[in-house]
C-alpha cells in the first residue's frame, strides 16, 4: 500500500500544474499577511480640530438642527473658546464629551425633575472637571470626577462602582496619556459591574433575567480582573477575537484554507478520471493489484496531501506574520467558566481553528474524489467540486432564510465546525457533535460510491 501511495504522490508532483497552483497559494498566504499589515497601517488615527473645521461643525448643527444640537454647539464653543479637546485621540476630548452630557445635559434642555439645589451642583460639578481638562490635569480631573460622583446622589455601592478606573488609574500611577491597556479594562470592568448591579436590582423588582447573561458577565470581569492581576496585555478570547497585530494576522490567515479547497478539487478531480480519459488506467490495471488497493492508495494520498497543506498553510502564515509584525509569543489564550480563569496556548488555539476550517477542505476532496472516481472527464469533476464549494454555503444560507430546516442535513450546512462551536450556526441549536456525524456520514458515502463505481467500471 505504501508504494502505491508513493506512486500516486510522484504523479501529482511529476505535473507542471501542481507546483502552479502550489505557487498561487503561497502569494495568496504571503500576500494575505502583506494586506494585513497595509490595512493596520492605514487605520484610524487622531484628528486635530482647528477653528475654522469647529466653526462648520457649528455652522452644520445650526442648520441641521438635529437632537441635540444645542449640547453639542455648546461643547464646540467650549473647545474653541478654551483652546482644549481638539484631538479626538486625546483624553480631553472624550472628557469633555462625557461632562457636557453629564452635567450640563439638564441645564440645557431644563425639567421639573430636578431642583434648583441640584442643578447648582450640576454646574459646580461641571466647572471643576472643565477647569481640570483645560489645564491637561488628569489627575486634578479624576478627582473632580470622583467628588462629583461620590455627592450626586447614588448609593454607596454604585459610587464605588463608578469611581473604580479613576482611583486604580491614581493609585497605580496610570495617565490616559500613555495609552495604558489598564484604562480599557478597568473601564470595562466598572460597566459590566453597573450591569450587573442593575440586574441585580431587577431581580429583586421581579424582573427575570437569564442565568447565562449573568453567568456571561461573570466570566468577562473574571477574564478582566485576571489581566490586570497577571500584566496581561492582550490575549486570544473564546471567540477568538484579539487587538494583537500577529495573532490577529495568523487567526484570519485560516481563512485560505478556501484557496486550498481548491487546489485539493482540481487535484482530487483528475485522480482518477484523468487514469481513463488519458488510457493510463489498462497499464495501472495490468499489475497484481487489486482495484479496492489502488482506489485506496490514491484517496489516502489526497488525505496526506490535504493534510500536508493544511500544515503548510499554518506554517507559512506564521512565520510571514511574525516579519510582518513581529511575534508575541506571550499572549495567552484566556477562557472563563464560573468564574474561574485558564490561560491556554495561543498556538495550540490557532492551530485548532485551522484544523475546524480544514474540515470543508477534507469533505470537498472526498466529493471531488467521488465524482471523478464515476465520470471520464476530470474538468467536468473539477467544475462541479468548485462550483459545490463556492455555491453550497449561499444555497444553505437561502434555504436558512426559508425556513427549511432540512437544510441542515446538507454537507454544506456542517463544515463549518468552528462557526459551529461559537454558537452561529446557519441553523439554530446546531451542534459539533452533530455537524461531526452528518460529514462522516457523507464521508462514507463519498468513499462508499467511488470504490464501488472504480471497481465495477469498465476500462
Amino acid at each position: 500500500m505504501l508504494k502505491l501511495i508513493k506512486n500516486e504522490w510522484i504523479k501529482v508532483f511529476s505535473k507542471i500544474s501542481t507546483y502552479v497552483l502550489l505557487a498561487l497559494v503561497l502569494i495568496f498566504v504571503v500576500g494575505f499577511s502583506v494586506l494585513m499589515k497595509i490595512s493596520m497601517n492605514s487605520s484610524y488615527g487622531s484628528y486635530v480640530y482647528t477653528d475654522a473645521e469647529i466653526a462648520s461643525e457649528i455652522s452644520y448643527l445650526e442648520s441641521s438642527r438635529e437632537p441635540g444640537y444645542e449640547l453639542d454647539i455648546k461643547r464646540y464653543e467650549f473647545m474653541r473658546d478654551h483652546d482644549t479637546a481638539r484631538d479626538t485621540d486625546s483624553w480631553e476630548y472624550t472628557a469633555l464629551a462625557d461632562a457636557f452630557q453629564t452635567y450640563q445635559y439638564d441645564l440645557v434642555y431644563p425639567t421639573d425633575q430636578i431642583t434648583e439645589e441640584q442643578k447648582a451642583q450640576l454646574s459646580a460639578d461641571f466647572d471643576a472637571v472643565t477647569a481640570a481638562i483645560v489645564a491637561g490635569d488628569w489627575n486634578a480631573y479624576a478627582d473632580a470626577k470622583i467628588a462629583a460622583i461620590e455627592h450626586s446622589g447614588t448609593d454607596s455601592e454604585l459610587v464605588e462602582i463608578r469611581t473604580y478606573p479613576y482611583r486604580y488609574m491614581k493609585e497605580h500611577g496610570l495617565n490616559p496619556d500613555d495609552k495604558p491597556w489598564q484604562q480599557s479594562a478597568v473601564e470595562q470592568i466598572a460597566s459590566l459591574n453597573e450591569e450587573k448591579y442593575n440586574y441585580q436590582k431587577q431581580q429583586e423588582a421581579g424582573s427575570y433575567i437569564s442565568e447565562d447573561v449573568l453567568e456571561d458577565t461573570e466570566n468577562t470581569l473574571a477574564v478582566l480582573n485576571y489581566r490586570l492581576e497577571n500584566n496581561v496585555e492582550s490575549y486570544i478570547d473564546e471567540n477568538g477575537s484579539t487587538d494583537n497585530p500577529f495573532w490577529l494576522a495568523f487567526l484570519q490567515s485560516a481563512s485560505l484554507l478556501t484557496v486550498v479547497s481548491v487546489l485539493m478539487i482540481v487535484i482530487a478531480g483528475g485522480c482518477v478520471a484523468n487514469e481513463f480519459s488519458s488510457g493510463t488506467i489498462k497499464f495501472l490495471l495490468i499489475n497484481p493489484v487489486k482495484r479496492s488497493r489502488i482506489i485506496w492508495s490514491k484517496f489516502l494520498m489526497l488525505m496526506l496531501l490535504a493534510a500536508a497543506l493544511l500544515a503548510g498553510v499554518y506554517a507559512v502564515a506564521g512565520i510571514t506574520d511574525a516579519i510582518c509584525f513581529g511575534a508575541d509569543f506571550n499572549v495567552p489564550y484566556l477562557t472563563a467558566e464560573n468564574g474561574v480563569v485558564t490561560a491556554g496556548s495561543s498556538f495550540l488555539y490557532v492551530l485548532e481553528q485551522y484544523l475546524l476550517n480544514s474540515v470543508g477542505m477534507f469533505a470537498m476532496t472526498a466529493m471531488a474524489f467521488m465524482i471523478s472516481s464515476l465520470l471520464r472527464s476530470s474538468a467536468v469533476a473539477i467544475g462541479v467540486g468548485v462550483a459545490a464549494l463556492m455555491g453550497g454555503t449561499m444555497v444553505t444560507q437561502i434555504l436558512a432564510e426559508l425556513g427549511c430546516d432540512w437544510g441542515r442535513y446538507l454537507i454544506f450546512a456542517n463544515m463549518n465546525l468552528g462557526q459551529i462551536r461559537s454558537g452561529y450556526s446557519v441553523f439554530p441549536n446546531q451542534s459539533v457533535i452533530f455537524a461531526a456525524v452528518t460529514l462522516i456520514v457523507y464521508m462514507i458515502i463519498f468513499l462508499w460510491t467511488a470504490f464501488d463505481g472504480f471497481t465495477r467500471r469498465e476500462v
